[in-house]
């Protein structure tokens, strides 16, 4: 194994453990919860990842931060995985090929998956059953998850960009 493929190898186990620990952080019980919310933390972690590296390893990412949602979730298993994997994919093409990798864009791309989870997952939980004043869960479960989400992108922007960065440049060595 040579140089550039052994740091490689470490930059991505790095990463992949990273995003498990900041799921034990988002999954903890009472930990990080505003209002009776918690934070979606590996939406941001997808989202900089996808943009800070190529669109497979952005869709690699995200179907793992995918699994790891859907172990806790109250949704059908399979469901975040393939909505992350998506976000991970589309993310990291955005950023290869229209937009720039900075933290405005970031903060805009997590913002929207956020959003754009919720209605799917609004959608299929409570959508298509009309219940009475779902749309009112709807509208707080979105303020809810995705204030403190797009609060907390700019510390995990600024943690997976020094990390890329550190490791790009041992592996231009």
């Amino acid at each position: 194994m040579n140089k550039k493929m052994r740091y490689s190898v470490m930059h991505y186990t790095l990463c992949a453990l990273l995003f498990f620990f900041i799921y034990i952080l988002q999954s903890t019980p009472g930990f990080l919860e505003f209002w009776g919310y918690k934070p979606l933390l590996l939406a941001a972690c997808t989202v900089s990842v996808a943009m800070l590296e190529q669109e497979y390893t952005g869709a690699l990412f995200g179907a793992f931060a995918g699994m790891l949602c859907d172990l806790n979730a109250n949704t059908y298993f399979g469901f975040n995985a393939i909505m992350f994997l998506l976000c991970g994919v589309t993310v990291g093409l955005l950023c290869e090929y229209l937009t720039q990798r900075n933290l405005r864009n970031c903060v805009i791309f997590t913002a929207v998956f956020v959003v754009g989870l919720c209605l799917v997952n609004y959608f299929f939980q409570f959508g298509i059953y009309n219940y009475p004043d779902a749309g009112f869960y709807w509208l707080k479960r979105i303020l809810g998850t995705a204030l403190p989400t797009v609060a907390f992108t700019p510390l995990i922007y600024w943690l997976f960009g020094a990390l890329h960065q550190r490791f790009e440049k041992y592996k231009e060595l």
